[in-house]
């Protein structure tokens, strides 16, 4: 994979926020982005950076028939197909390519998939473990796992600032469902009380989280600093967002339609890739590669 110019980092000037730049920046910037719009922040983020690049990435098969093939479906894709593994037998993450190598890379379309190492792979009823080959048939794989090769490559050590934009993302979304939630709650005393505590839950770690950042590049001493406060960040979303659910129940339209549905569906890819930065910030890696191939 060829390796891009990396766009100019923040400095008060650039549009373009990437590795490197401070990270409440970078918290701020893809916060308040996220809150405008989650889904078109999450799109935009991955045209922009392909976050995938530095994880050991399969090989996918040419033979007749096995080629690689995702078909849309409810909250993800159903994936089937064959690749070929040349990778760490205990590796975390792992990529599967829907395109072989020197294929034109598609920027509307989604051509990478991320998926968990070991027990946690998404088996089709002909699924088998990564020991070589891999084959799967109508494996889920939830839309947050999916990106873009055309995005710009980034290195293993950019993970701090993977870490942040995307638990940034997840905090703007969780704030704009608190907001909605509000806004229906008021003049509903019975209501109003989960939609005022999830909003200052929500208040609470982003203060927590920017106190950490404050001043903070993308270091290997700043990774570790903000590892914690990351995790129980997105944490944080999580309960949110199941919080704003069950608390905006009570005006579901006649339709059955639930008021905040599509605030929910807009951030459910960035809360679904919160488990791997989640993952990335607590464990050790030592079989991640340092850069693209």
């Amino acid at each position: 994979m060829t390796r891009h110019t990396q766009p100019t980092r923040f400095d008060g000037r650039s549009r373009t926020i990437g590795p490197g730049a401070d990270l409440l920046h970078v918290h701020d910037h893809f916060e308040s982005a996220a809150h405008r719009d989650p889904a078109t922040t999450w799109d935009t983020f991955t045209r922009t950076w392909n976050w995938a690049a530095p994880l050991p990435t399969a090989r996918p098969a040419v033979e007749p028939g096995a080629g690689p093939v995702a078909r849309p479906v409810d909250g993800g894709f159903s994936l089937s197909g064959r690749w070929h593994l040349s990778v760490h037998p205990h590796l975390v993450w792992f990529v599967l390519p829907l395109a072989t190598p020197g294929d034109t890379a598609d920027e509307d379309g989604w051509d990478l998939v991320v998926l968990p190492g070991g027990a946690r792979l998404p088996f089709g009823p002909s699924g088998n473990r990564p020991t070589g080959a891999l084959e799967l048939t109508d494996a889920y794989v939830p839309a947050g796992l999916a990106t873009r090769r055309s995005g710009v490559p980034l290195r293993a050590t950019d993970e701090i600032f993977v870490g942040v934009a995307v638990t940034a993302m997840a905090l703007g979304a969780t704030r704009r469902l608190t907001d909605v939630l509000a806004r229906l709650a008021d003049g509903n005393r019975s209501a109003a009380l989960p939609a005022a505590e999830l909003a200052a839950l929500t208040h609470d770690e982003q203060a927590a989280l920017r106190s950490t950042l404050y001043g903070l590049r993308g270091a290997c001493e700043s990774a570790a600093r903000a590892t914690g406060p990351l995790t129980r960040a997105v944490n944080v979303a999580r309960r949110v967002v199941a919080g704003a659910y069950e608390g905006a129940i009570a005006f579901v339209s006649p339709d059955g339609r639930h008021p905040l549905a599509y605030l929910i569906e807009a951030a459910t890819p960035i809360l679904q890739v919160t488990r791997f930065v989640e993952d990335f910030a607590t464990r050790p890696h030592p079989h991640r590669a340092e850069g693209p191939a």
